[in-house]
């Protein structure tokens, strides 16, 4: 009973908070005819003879009848930038950043039963509303592989990064294509990488955006094996030899643009 009460009560909260956001996504826009805007809130009106208006800012205004050419009702900035946006209004260049986290499953001979996860930050410029061209670097776990005594390898990544947005709207596809070279650790040298996708973007206000995109990534590395053996004459023997493999996988992005 107890916690029922209290979601009762946590849900008529929400409700009043969400029913105030409602009220409140509003504002009063006066239009002077020596061209002047004017926003707020009318707290008095006298037909015919002037009108008393009140700023964010707590400034009170009062203009006569024949001083204003209309009186609107406008949705308050900060509605705007929430979610009620034009794609007109959407970013169309300069400094964007990208962050993503991306899920990896091993497919192919060589990391097929493996997976990876890792990180990474892509630091770009929007040249238009379609392309952004950009430098990144990240950190990648691989798992369910053996490199010689490791059973996982750590990965640096640093890309080049282009994104193509199909269509100029709060909703797009788009494709991206990553290319650069991985640095290796714990014995396990890195070696090129390049990962193509395909996403969609999902824009919650004018300069952010989600998205997710699902690319096919290459990765080549080696390593040093150690291979030991009785020879027929009961000697133990040991040599190295070097190991080169390219580990493919289907990874999964998830990420904020802003």
């Amino acid at each position: 009973m107890k916690k029922l009460f209290s979601l009762l009560i946590g849900t008529a909260l929400l409700f009043f908070a969400v029913s105030t956001m409602a009220q409140t996504t509003y504002e009063d826009v006066v239009h002077l005819k020596n061209g002047s805007i004017i926003h707020g809130l009318i707290i008095e009106q006298i037909p015919n003879q002037s009108i008393k208006i009140q700023t964010k800012d707590g400034n009170i205004f009062v203009y006569k009848t024949d001083e204003i050419e209309k009186i609107t009702k406008e949705q308050t900035q900060n509605s705007k930038s929430s979610n009620n946006f034009s794609d007109n209004e959407i970013k169309q260049s300069g400094f964007s950043n990208i962050t993503e986290i991306n899920l990896g499953i091993g497919v192919g001979s060589t990391f097929k039963g493996g997976y990876s996860f890792g990180i990474q930050n892509i630091s770009g410029y929007l040249v238009n509303p379609y392309i952004c061209v950009g430098m990144g670097i990240g950190v990648d776990k691989y798992l369910g592989y053996t490199f010689n005594d490791y059973k996982n390898g750590t990965f640096m990544p640093i890309f080049a990064d282009v994104r193509v947005n199909f269509i100029k709207g709060k909703v797009t596809p788009f494709f991206s294509g990553d290319i650069g070279y991985s640095l290796g650790f714990n014995g396990i040298s890195g070696g090129p990488l390049i990962n193509p996708s395909l996403g969609v973007k999902f824009f919650v206000s004018p300069n952010t955006a989600l998205n997710f995109s699902i690319g096919y990534r290459i990765q080549l590395f080696t390593y040093d094996k150690t291979n030991s053996y009785w020879d027929y004459l009961g000697y133990y023997n040991s040599y190295t030899e070097t190991i080169k493999e390219t580990a493919t996988y289907l990874n999964f992005k998830f990420g904020v643009t802003f």
